[in-house]
Parts: C-alpha cells; sequence; structure tokens
C-alpha cells in the first residue's frame, strides 16, 4: 500500500531519514474508520507519522512522550479529531512525532531546542512527499517516487509540545515555495491568535450559556457558582472566567495549587481574575489572598495535608478536619455547584465500569471520579478530554448537562480553518501584486471580529439542534438506532469505539422509556455532517451558480465586497460549499434526516442539498430562524425549541415534495423562479384561506407562540410560514389549470375541511412509530393523502371555466356527489369518534379519500365525453 516514497538517507548534515507514504484504504484489515492516508518519517534522531482522514485533512502535530506506542496514540487522535472536525472544511488529521536523543540533554532550553529541532526535520519531511500547486500545474518534489494521483493539500496546527512553532512550519513552508505559503500552519504570527481572541473559550461558553437557559437562567447577569480545572494563565480557562461578570468562583485547581474562595465578591474576584490573567504568566499563588473570603485560601498540591477550615467543609461538604491536596481536589469535583468549567489538561471523568487504566491517564488516577458522583449542574468541555465519553454518558443520564469536546471546544479549530481559506484566497492577490503582504495582514486584522461571531454562530447552532433533537430524544430512538445501524454497516462508524449503545442497549432504553442523551446525539451530528460532506465531494462538483451566494456568505464582508470574483474561484469552492451545505442541513433539520429522506425518495445527497438551496430560499427561511435566534433569555428555550421544529418541519417536508415531484436533475434557479412569487402570495393569503377546524388550529397555534412571548408579528409570521407545507402542490395546481394562486389555496383548503383531512393528518402524526417500517407506511399514508387532496382540487376546480369563483366549484361538486359524500361523511365520522386509532383504522381513513377521489375522476371523465 505505499503509494509514495522519498528517501534523504545521505544528508551532508547527517539529517537524513527516509519517508514514505501509506494508502490506507488498500490495506483491507484495518478496523474503520481507517486513516485515509499514513505518512511515515524514520530518522536517526526521531520518528513521526501523519495520519489523515480525507483528501483534505487539518490538524496539530504533537511532540509525543510514548515511544512504545506513539502511533497508537496518533490514531485514537486522529479519530476524534475527524468528529471534531465535522463543522470545518477538512477532514481530521493528526501528527505526531517522538525524539530518541532528549533524554540525554540536562537542561529545559537543550530539550525544547532538540525538540524544535526534530520538529523542523518532520516538517520538512512531510513536505518531501507533498505535491505542490504552481499557478495552475502541479508539481512533484524531486527524488519522489509517487504512484499515487496528485495530493497537494496538507495544512498542520499546533498542538501538545508545538504550540508555539506555526511560524517555524510556515518558514519551512516558505522555504519549499509551498503554495499555501503562511496558511500552512495557522494561528502564526500573521494569524489569528487564539489566546488573545478567546475563541476555543467563546464558543465552548455557547454550550454553557444554552445549558442554563434550558434550566431558565441567564448567567451574563444571574450569579452562577463554578469550579474549574486549570488557572488564570491559561487560554481556556483564562477566557473562560472572564466571560460572565456574574461568576461565582468558589474552587479551582492545576498541577500546582488549589484555590478556594467559598463566598467570593462577584466583582472583586472578577477583576482580580482579569488582573491575573493580563500577567504574562501566572498561578494560583498569584491571587491577592485579601480578596478571598473567609475560610479560603491557596494551597500547594505538594503539601502533606490541608487543614479545613469550616466554610470549605460546608462548601464542599466535607466532614473531616484534615485532607490530603489530592483528597480535596476529589471534593472540588464532587462539589455542588451550578458549573464545573475544564480549562485544563487531564481526564478526570469516566464511568464507573471504566477502570482508571481504561482512561490512560496515569498522572490523575488518584483524583479521577464517576460521572455519576458529579453534581455540578453542568460541564463545559473548553479543554480536550476532561471527560470519558462512557463518563459523559453516565453523567448525563444521571441529569448532568454537557455536549462533548468536540462541540464544546470546536470553536478553535473552526478559526484556524477561517484563517486558512481566508490566507488562500488573499494569497493569490499578494503573488499577483494586488495586495501587499502588509495590507494583507492589515486585513486579516480587521476582520477579527467578524470572523470571531461566524465560529460563534456555529457552536450556537450546534448546540441548538442538539437540544432541539434531544427534546424529542425518546420518541425519536428507533430512527436514531437505525441511523446507527446504517453507518456501521456502511463501514463509516464503530458504535463500539464511538460508545454507542448497541441494539440490545436501545432496546433497554426504550423499556426505560430512555433515548439517546447529549453527548451520543453530539455523536451522531457530527457523524451526519461527515456523511453529507464526503457524499457531496464525491457526487458534485458543486460549481453551479446557485451555490455562489453560499460561498460568497461564508467570507467576511471586507473581502466579499472587494473580492467577489476571487472568491467563486477559489482553490478550495468546492470543499467550503460542501461543508457549509452539510452543516446547514445538520443543523437546521437534524440528525439522518439526508439518511431518512434517501430511503424515502431515492435520491442523492447531491439532490437533497439542491432541494435544501430551493426549499430555504422560496420560504424566505434564513430571517425566520435568525429572528428566533434573538430571542435567547426572552423565549423559554423548550418553547423556542417548539417553534424551531415547526419551520424545521415545513422544511423537511418540502424538501421531500420536491424529491418526490421534480426530476433529479432539476435546475435550482429555475425552481425557485417557479415557486417563489406564488409561495409569496400564498404567505400573505393564508390567514384567509384556510377555514373551519384548520382556521381554528392555525389561530390556536398563533395564539401559543404569542402565550410563548414571541413577538405578536413574529409569531403570525411564523404560523403563516409554517402552515405552507401545502404550497408547492397548490401551485402546481395553478399552473396546470392556469388559475389564481390565492383561489387554488382558498378551494384546496375547503375541501380539506369539508372531507376532515385535517383529522386524518392528525391521527396519522399521532401514530407510535416503533419501527422503521412504521415510519416508512405512515409516510405513505401522509403523502398519499396530500397526493389525493390535490387530484381532487384539480378535478373540483376543472367544473368551472371560471378558475376565479371556487365556492360555485365547491357548490356544484358536493350536488353531484352527493351520495358518494354520504357514504364517505359516515364512515369518517364513526372513525373519529373513536378516541385512539390505530394504523389500520387511520389506513382506512385514506383509502376512503382515495376512493372518492377515484371515482369524481371516472364521474368527471363520463361527464366529459
Amino acid at each position: 500500500a505505499t503509494v509514495r516514497t522519498n528517501s534523504f538517507m545521505d544528508d551532508p548534515d547527517g539529517t537524513g531519514h527516509i519517508s514514505f507514504k501509506l494508502d490506507s484504504r488498500r490495506i483491507e484489515q484495518l478496523p474503520k474508520p481507517s486513516p485515509y492516508f499514513e505518512i511515515f518519517v524514520y530518522a536517526p534522531r526521531f520518528e513521526g507519522i501523519h495520519l489523515r482522514g480525507g483528501r483534505v485533512a487539518r490538524g496539530g502535530l504533537r511532540h509525543s512522550d510514548r515511544p512504545e506506542d506513539y502511533r497508537t496514540e496518533v490514531l485514537g487522535l486522529m479519530k476524534a479529531q475527524m468528529v471534531k472536525n465535522a463543522v470545518i472544511v477538512p477532514a481530521g488529521s493528526k501528527g505526531g512525532f517522538i525524539t530518541k536523543l532528549i533524554a540525554r540533554l540536562q537542561t529545559d532550553a537543550e530539550r525544547r531546542a532538540e525538540v524544535q529541532t526534530c520538529y523542523s526535520l518532520y516538517i520538512n519531511a512531510l513536505l518531501e512527499l507533498t505535491d505542490n500547486r504552481v499557478g495552475t500545474e502541479i508539481e512533484q518534489p524531486s527524488k519522489l517516487r509517487a504512484h499515487d494521483e496528485v495530493d497537494p493539500y496538507l495544512v498542520v496546527a499546533a498542538d501538545k509540545g508545538t504550540a508555539t512553532f506555526s511560524d517555524v512550519a510556515n518558514s519551512l513552508s516558505e522555504k519549499h515555495g509551498f503554495w499555501l505559503d503562511d496558511a500552512f500552519a495557522s494561528g502564526g504570527s500573521q494569524g489569528y491568535d487564539h489566546k488573545a481572541m478567546g475563541i476555543t473559550a467563546r464558543g465552548a461558553w455557547e454550550s454553557v450559556k444554552r445549558h442554563f437557559r434550558g434550566l431558565g437562567r441567564n448567567i451574563q447577569k444571574e450569579p452562577f457558582t463554578v469550579v474549574g480545572i486549570g488557572d488564570m494563565s491559561g487560554d481556556v480557562f483564562g477566557n473562560g472566567m472572564l466571560l460572565s461578570p456574574a461568576i461565582k468562583l468558589v474552587a479551582a485547581f492545576n498541577h500546582m495549587h488549589i484555590f478556594i474562595d467559598p463566598k467570593p465578591d462577584i466583582k472583586k474576584s472578577y477583576r482580580e481574575r482579569d488582573r491575573m490573567f493580563r500577567l504574562s504568566r501566572s498561578t494560583w499563588n498569584d491571587y491577592d489572598k485579601k480578596l478571598i473570603s473567609k475560610g479560603g485560601g491557596v494551597f500547594s498540591r505538594r503539601a502533606k495535608r490541608i487543614d479545613l477550615t469550616p466554610e470549605i467543609k460546608q462548601l464542599l461538604d466535607i466532614k473531616e478536619d484534615h485532607l490530603t491536596p489530592n483528597e480535596l481536589i476529589v471534593y472540588i469535583l464532587k462539589a455542588q455547584v451550578d458549573l464545573l468549567w475544564n480549562g485544563g489538561i487531564g481526564t478526570y471523568i469516566k464511568a464507573a465500569a471504566e477502570t482508571h487504566a481504561d482512561v490512560s491517564d496515569k498522572d490523575n488516577d488518584s483524583i479521577r471520579i464517576n460521572g455519576r458522583q458529579v453534581r455540578a449542574k453542568a460541564i463545559g468541555e473548553g479543554g480536550n478530554l476532561g471527560v470519558t465519553q462512557r463518563g459523559r454518558i453516565e453523567y448525563s443520564q444521571s441529569g448532568g448537562l454537557m455536549y462533548t469536546d468536540s462541540i464544546d471546544n470546536s470553536a478553535g479549530v473552526d478559526c484556524s480553518d477561517n484563517e486558512v481559506n481566508i490566507k488562500i484566497l488573499l494569497s493569490q492577490l499578494v503573488k499577483a501584486g494586488r495586495l501587499t503582504r502588509k495590507q494583507r495582514n492589515q486585513l486579516l486584522e480587521d476582520m477579527t471580529d467578524e470572523v470571531a461571531q461566524k465560529v460563534l454562530f456555529n457552536n450556537y447552532r450546534q448546540t441548538q439542534i442538539l437540544d432541539s433533537i434531544h427534546q424529542n430524544a425518546v420518541r425519536d430512538i428507533y430512527q436514531h438506532a437505525r441511523f446507527m445501524r446504517f453507518l456501521e454497516t456502511e463501514g463509516i462508524m464503530n458504535r463500539k469505539l464511538e460508545n454507542l449503545p448497541s441494539d440490545k442497549q436501545i432496546t433497554d432504553r426504550i423499556a426505560r422509556n430512555q433515548g439517546l442523551t447529549r453527548p451520543e446525539l453530539s455523536i451522531l451530528l457530527s457523524y451526519s455532517k461527515l456523511r453529507y460532506k464526503d457524499a457531496l465531494l464525491e457526487q458534485s462538483s458543486l460549481s453551479e451558480e446557485c451555490y455562489d451566494s453560499l460561498l460568497l456568505g461564508y467570507f467576511p464582508r471586507l473581502i466579499r465586497e472587494r473580492f467577489a470574483d476571487e472568491i467563486l474561484q477559489h482553490p478550495l469552492r468546492k470543499e467550503i460549499i460542501a461543508t457549509l451545505l452539510s452543516n446547514q442541513l445538520a443543523n437546521n433539520i437534524g440528525i439522518g434526516f439526508g439518511f431518512r429522506i434517501r430511503e424515502e425518495t431515492g435520491a442523492t445527497i447531491e439532490d437533497i442539498a439542491k432541494a435544501y438551496v430551493v426549499c430555504t430560499e422560496v420560504f424566505d427561511l434564513y430571517p425566520a430562524w435568525r429572528a428566533l435566534e434573538k430571542l435567547d433569555n426572552k423565549v423559554n428555550e423548550h418553547n423556542r425549541y417548539e417553534v424551531f421544529q415547526s419551520v424545521s418541519g415545513l422544511l423537511e417536508r418540502s424538501i421531500s415534495w420536491l424529491l418526490r415531484n421534480q426530476p433529479s436533475d432539476f435546475n435550482v434557479s429555475r425552481v425557485i423562479e417557479r415557486y417563489q412569487t406564488d409561495i409569496k402570495i400564498l404567505h400573505k393569503a393564508i390567514g384567509s384561506a384556510i377555514v373551519g377546524q384548520s382556521r381554528r388550529n392555525y389561530q390556536a397555534t398563533r395564539r401559543r407562540f404569542v402565550k410563548y412571548r414571541l413577538p405578536a408579528a413574529m409569531a403570525a409570521n411564523l404560523v403563516d410560514k409554517t402552515t405552507l407545507a401545502s404550497a408547492f402542490d397548490i401551485i402546481e395546481i395553478k399552473i396546470k389549470l392556469h388559475g389564481n394562486t390565492e383561489n387554488v389555496g382558498k378551494l384546496f383548503y375547503a375541501l380539506s375541511e369539508r372531507l376532515q383531512l385535517h383529522w386524518i393528518r392528525d391521527a396519522i402524526s399521532k401514530t407510535i412509530v416503533r419501527t422503521h417500517w412504521n415510519h416508512l407506511a405512515i409516510l405513505n399514508l401522509r403523502n398519499d393523502l396530500h397526493a389525493n387532496q390535490r387530484n381532487l382540487t384539480e378535478l373540483v376546480l376543472q367544473i368551472v371555466d371560471d378558475k376565479r369563483h371556487t365556492g360555485k366549484a365547491m357548490a356544484a361538486w358536493e350536488e353531484h356527489h352527493a351520495e358518494a359524500l354520504l357514504r364517505y361523511d359516515r364512515i369518517v365520522n364513526e372513525i373519529s369518534a373513536m378516541r385512539t386509532c390505530d394504523f389500520p383504522t387511520i389506513s382506512v381513513a385514506v383509502a376512503e379519500v382515495r376512493r372518492l377521489v377515484q371515482m369524481c375522476k371516472r364521474s368527471h371523465y363520463t361527464h366529459g365525453e
């Protein structure tokens, strides 16, 4: 499976090495998901590997301290990075290298110099196996023996032990004349400084805020208690503990100290944390002890024992008078507080069924606790791997609120991705002489705030869909289980490796009336996005004009206004669009939608993406979503999710309709043009067009939305919009019969009332879904009902020559089919009188609608003859 080899063993400077690239897809025995490519570098001085989850992939390069199994370490990190990178353009990748001579060195400075030297040699070896883009041509490095297709995309990032090496990597990129220039390694001196932006912590804080909004609390204004892992000099911990002026940090620890402040003064403690954060380097011992409340203090983790004050004992529910530092940390992790904020390094929470050996973090074995022992209401994972996945599930099943680290701290990789893609665009302009390097750097700086906002919206929307899905997790567990089986069958995911429940465990949860937890749903959301993205990249060029606005919207306004044409020709156009579509589909509809709709319609992911673009445009859904997002802390979260789901439901039904009624190669722009104007007309007329019970339901929904504290105008607009589920059918009738859109709509809804179709639809919706086949049968019933309503509307409308007089058409139809309607009414009234209807009973009702339509159709043809 070796596809590239490069040997520099005879280098005169003694830094010789051999490197080769493996195509892992050709090694059948590798467990799934396996790396796309592996690069292995061997030298007397160091060894390294680089694993990629896809052709276009990015992830950190670390200095590993595990020489005996660093390949296993990097493989695990690559798989985790695949999930985290679902939100960005590149797939996940990870690299790691070990240094063989470092044990002989005496000082920290010598060891650091050796790590940096080996890092440089490692980067050189990676670049020696990577093609280069020169203008429009692809060139291969000298001495390369290649047996695969061109491969010019290699991007790296900082990681453990290499946090300050981005400029080193970029200087090597420049030396090689590599086409990505200083976009090769994000976060350098001319990039986005994550600590200065606080972007990772701010992204994780979106998760924290959402957890507490779900509890009816606004943590930006209402005081809340926090215990933390880390110190104020750290990027994630330090930035995080300054993100709300209402934080009451009662305890924290790092590898050196334990900080306890039982009753902190909120304003004074905030100012002191801010002061410490601004120091070039600080520890908890730098905290002004005069500002710590009675009984608190800063304690060394090297102390043999810590004498506990009454205040500490009360804060942490401790009965003992003395504890070792590690024993005290265990109590901190178990503290009954609002938030546990992880901004440090290490794994501190596992599941009860896991051993410490399973965790592979020996340094923290003595202070690690189980998920069910955590009493904090929520956990924010600013740092990686603070909790095992099984620990997260156990904590969540005990009532705790959390997602995963890949969701909480994805803003860091997202910000780097924006930096790389912007630099790729601007570097072309610099090479063409249209921008100087100084002007480019100023542009990057000027766009910092907008890039941050775009990144944070991704965090916001990911957590929004997760909580929205979780609200119905018990009801939808059958769909989630089927999606997991699909991913496993396709070799995309290994349920056991991802700690997702087996089929037997799913059955047990159903018996206990439990759904998937947020951490489990987080994994499935990421895999949904990965599946969409991979399929789009395989199936489509994404070169159609209909995607242009999507691509332009990805970039900040400053360059969008100046370089629109260049953006549309971006080298990663296809990858960026595929990522945007995959994120939007998953964030706005939910987990496994593409899988479900493909089973229902046979459509490809590309078809689904095109239908999504049409529906979001013709129904003008983006303003509706943005308006809902502005209601944070004004509307109860669970109520807001109900409204959000009604918009998503309209989108899902409309996409399904398009895929069943439009040819697979439909032109997006033409379909938008076909429906957009008439949908606007229907949107304005819908309030007066619906009648009877449908109107009463419509008005009740509007009152409910207002009761939820939505502004009256917004409530009216959203109810009107979400009532347009049959818009495409109405417009098709209008087009076919050259009618008036509003009049056709009135007849359509009048027939629904006359035949009690609203009741039949409600009965279908209330049918309990126990299996996939139940779900498909219910969908078929609903589609059958809609199709017959459309056919009947056409038949009735054909009775009159003047399509404006739909009332006359209705009256004539009822008179002509009085006997058939009498029979229909008798059967449907008898069914509707039943308290509950099972599936066979509802099937009979739908069959009666079909029978009535067929009878009218025969009568129409006979009358015409």
